[in-house]
C-alpha cells in the first residue's frame, strides 16, 4: 500500500514536470515550424515570380513571329532568366517590365545566332584549332624576335621597346611589313595619344552621335554580320590592305551596317575621326581609328552606347559574355595597360556538350578561324586568359 502511495506521489511529480517543461518545448517547436514555412513560402514566391516572367517571355516571344515553335522557345527560357538577372545587376534603376522586355528581345537575338554542330563537326573544330596563330599586333612581336634580333624578348606588352626597334632597323623591314609596321607605330606609339597636348576624355566626350532609329538597329546590326560573313575569306577591295587587317575589317563591318564615317578633326590620329575614303594605301584618307586596333578601342568606348569588359578564361565570364552578346557588336582584345591589340565583331553562339556549355562566336582578319567553312573563330578555344572589351554598337 505504501509502495502504491509513493509509486502515485513520483508519478504525479514526473507529470507536474513534464507539464511545466511541456509548453516550452511545444513552443519552441512551433517557432521553428513556421520559420521553415516561412521560408518555403518566400521560395514559391520566388519560383512563380520567376514562372511568371518565363512566361511573359514565351508569350511575347511567340508573338513576335509566328514561325516560332513553342517547344523551340522554351528551350531558351534559362537563357531569358540569365539575361534578365544580368540585367537587373547592370540597369538598377530600369523598371520591370522593361527588363522583361529588353531580357526578351535579347534572347529573340540569340536565337537568330545559334550555330550547331554534329559530334564529327565538334570534333573537326578541335582538331583544327591552331592557338598559336598571332592575333593583331602579336604578328609585329613575332617579326621583331625572328628578323631584328632584339635584346629583350618582344611581346605585345612591350609596346614602347618593339616602337623603338622597329625605327631604328626600318631600312631592315620587308616592304609588306613595313606597312603594318607604319600603323602599328602611329597607332601604339605615345605621341599620338598626347593629341597635341589636347585632353583626349573631354575631346571623345564631344562626339557626335548619329541619330537613334530604334527601328533600324537590329536591320543595321544584321547587315554588319552578313558583311562579315562575305568578306572574312575574300578581301573586299575597294578598300586599301593595311597588311594587320583587324580593325579595317570591323570597320568596314561596321560601316555595312550603317555606322556613319566621321571625318571632324583634320588631325588624322584624333580618335573622334573614323572614317575611309578610296582603295589606295593613302594614310591621309583612312583615320587611325578605322585601321588601327588601339584608337579603334578609343572610338567605340566613347561612341558606343556603353561598354563591358570580360577576362575570358576566367570561371564564368564566357557565361556572362554569352548573356550579352547580340549580333555586330564589335570586340576588342587588351593588354594589361588597356591598349587594344586587336578587333573582332560578334557574329554567333552556340552551346556545346552534354551541359549546352554557352559559347560566343566572332570573325576576325589577322587572326585565328576555327569554322573555316563559316569563318567564325569561338572564344571557348582561346589559350589562357584573355581580356577583351565589348561595345554595345547598336542599341539591340
Amino acid at each position: 500500500m505504501l509502495k502504491n502511495k509513493m509509486f502515485a506521489t513520483c508519478l504525479g511529480i514526473i507529470i507536474s514536470a513534464a507539464t511545466i517543461m511541456l509548453p516550452i518545448d511545444v513552443f519552441a517547436k512551433t517557432d521553428n515550424i513556421t520559420v521553415d514555412k516561412n521560408e518555403n513560402l518566400q521560395l514559391e514566391d520566388g519560383r512563380l515570380e520567376l514562372q511568371n516572367k518565363v512566361d511573359k517571355f514565351m508569350e511575347t516571344a511567340l508573338a513576335s513571329d509566328s514561325s516560332l515553335d513553342k517547344e523551340a522557345v522554351s528551350e531558351f527560357s534559362s537563357d531569358f532568366l540569365d539575361v534578365y538577372k544580368l540585367y537587373k545587376e547592370m540597369y538598377v534603376d530600369m523598371p520591370e517590365e522593361e527588363l522583361i522586355e529588353r531580357a526578351t528581345d535579347n534572347v529573340l537575338c540569340k536565337m537568330e545566332m545559334m550555330v550547331y554542330y554534329t559530334e564529327e563537326e565538334e570534333a573537326e573544330l578541335d582538331r583544327k584549332c591552331n592557338n598559336n596563330e598571332p592575333d593583331g599586333y602579336e604578328s609585329i612581336a613575332i617579326y621583331i624576335n625572328e628578323y631584328l634580333n632584339p635584346d629583350y624578348v618582344a611581346t605585345i606588352n612591350t609596346t614602347e621597346k618593339n616602337i623603338e626597334i622597329l625605327k631604328k632597323c626600318w631600312d631592315e623591314l620587308s616592304e609588306d611589313m613595313k606597312i603594318g609596321a607604319a600603323l602599328y607605330i602611329e597607332d601604339m606609339g605615345s605621341s599620338n595619344t598626347m593629341m597635341e597636348s589636347i585632353d583626349i576624355e573631354s575631346k571623345l566626350n564631344n562626339i557626335k552621335f548619329e541619330p537613334f532609329l530604334s527601328n533600324k538597329e537590329k536591320e543595321n546590326s544584321l547587315k554588319a554580320v552578313a558583311y562579315s560573313e562575305k568578306y572574312w575569306k575574300n578581301y573586299n577591295k575597294n578598300y586599301p590592305d593595311w597588311g594587320l587587317d583587324c580593325a579595317n575589317f570591323v570597320s568596314q563591318c561596321l560601316y555595312a551596317g550603317k555606322k556613319v564615317m566621321k571625318n571632324v578633326v583634320s588631325y588624322i590620329s584624333d580618335p573622334r575621326n573614323w572614317f575611309s575614303y578610296g582603295s589606295k594605301l593613302d594614310d591621309k584618307k583612312v583615320s587611325s581609328s578605322w585601321r588601327g586596333a588601339n584608337m579603334f578601342k578609343e572610338h567605340w568606348t566613347s561612341r558606343s552606347y556603353e561598354y563591358k569588359d570580360f577576362e575570358i578564361g576566367k570561371k564564368g565570364e564566357l557565361e556572362k559574355l554569352y548573356d550579352y552578346a547580340k549580333h555586330g557588336y564589335p570586340i576588342s582584345f587588351l593588354n594589361p595597360d588597356n591598349s587594344a591589340y586587336h578587333t573582332l565583331i560578334i557574329t554567333n553562339l552556340r552551346k556545346t556538350g552534354k551541359n549546352k556549355n554557352k559559347d560566343v562566336g566572332v570573325r576576325n582578319h589577322s587572326g585565328r578561324v576555327d569554322d573555316d567553312k563559316k569563318g567564325i573563330r569561338w572564344l571557348s578555344k582561346e589559350a589562357g586568359t584573355i581580356r577583351i572589351r565589348v561595345y554595345k554598337a547598336y542599341d539591340l
